[in-house]
């Protein structure tokens, strides 16, 4: 599947992910074929990124993402409440045929990095979108990235919270930007 059948597919999924920021993710799902490892993505909600991740991924090979959300409620920057339950989350991977490479895991990112072991080719974050939260998703999960893996921050522009951390952890990287998106090679 190249992008612009996936985009066909993707931009049907409810989400903030622009057209742009799901190439992004599609080409760099491609560009980590070679590499040891799996994909995380911390923040899924409908499955958006999720599946952008998946074709481009199964674009080349094939491989596994875990998608990791709690899929409990959350406020929006504007104080709209928005929710989407577990089976929701995972009837939308189902219909979007990416169950095969996407794995569900329905637990916080500090949850589920307590049974977390292997290396990570590509980390795209893009969970609660405080400085707390986003130092801690960054802190938690970048020391399994491996050498030549992606690390992608979501919303770094619009949310101070994840400006900050890219100001404070990834300041000394060599930056990609790519519209509301930071991201890095690790060396």
């Amino acid at each position: 599947m190249n992008f612009p059948e996936a985009w066909n597919v993707i931009k049907r999924i409810p989400g903030w992910l622009t057209r742009d920021e799901a190439l992004f993710l599609f080409e760099s799902a491609q560009k980590t074929v070679n590499l040891p490892g799996v994909i995380v993505e911390i923040g899924s909600w409908k499955g958006r990124s999720a599946v952008a991740l998946a074709y481009g991924l199964k674009s080349v090979g094939t491989g596994t993402i875990y998608a990791i959300d709690p899929c409990t409620p959350f406020k929006l920057k504007d104080g709209t409440r928005v929710h989407t339950p577990p089976e929701e989350f995972i009837a939308q991977l189902k219909r979007r045929g990416v169950t095969d490479v996407v794995v569900p895991v329905i637990k916080t990112s500090s949850e589920a990095h307590k049974q977390f072991n292997d290396p990570i080719k590509l980390l795209y974050i893009d969970g609660d979108h405080s400085y707390e939260s986003a130092l801690e998703d960054y802190d938690l999960w970048t020391p399994h990235v491996v050498k030549g893996g992606i690390v992608v921050l979501h919303d770094t522009v619009s949310y101070p919270g994840v400006k900050k951390v890219v100001e404070t952890r990834m300041a000394d990287k060599d930056l990609t930007r790519v519209i509301e998106m930071s991201a890095y090679v690790e060396d």
